[in-house]
């Protein structure tokens, strides 16, 4: 397997062909590349946008949390079993 940098193409690495990823091809970054692409400027501005992301996804778990919340309240009077999986139940606890 051929592996080349995304942005410039420039081969990385060759793999030996041996076994099933002999062919093709894979994609990473070389060091130039690297040092234009992730400079202090371009992290700064990517945090900005990582610290939004995970403050979008906290909102969306509560919002998620609450739905859970109501649905668990109204099932019973719908009829419906409920049955949270362990991961939910491990979940709720920590959200308390």
């Amino acid at each position: 397997m051929q592996t080349i940098c995304a942005w410039c193409h420039t081969t990385l690495a060759m793999a030996p062909p041996d076994g099933e990823q002999a062919e093709g091809i894979s994609h990473g970054i070389c060091p130039a590349c690297a040092a234009r692409v992730f400079n202090n400027k371009a992290m700064q501005a990517l945090e900005v946008h990582m610290v939004e992301t995970i403050r979008m996804l906290g909102v969306l778990l509560e919002m998620v949390g609450d739905l859970y919340d109501v649905a668990t309240a109204l099932a019973p009077k719908a009829g419906v079993d409920i049955a949270p999986a362990p991961s939910v139940l491990a979940w709720q606890k920590r959200r308390g």
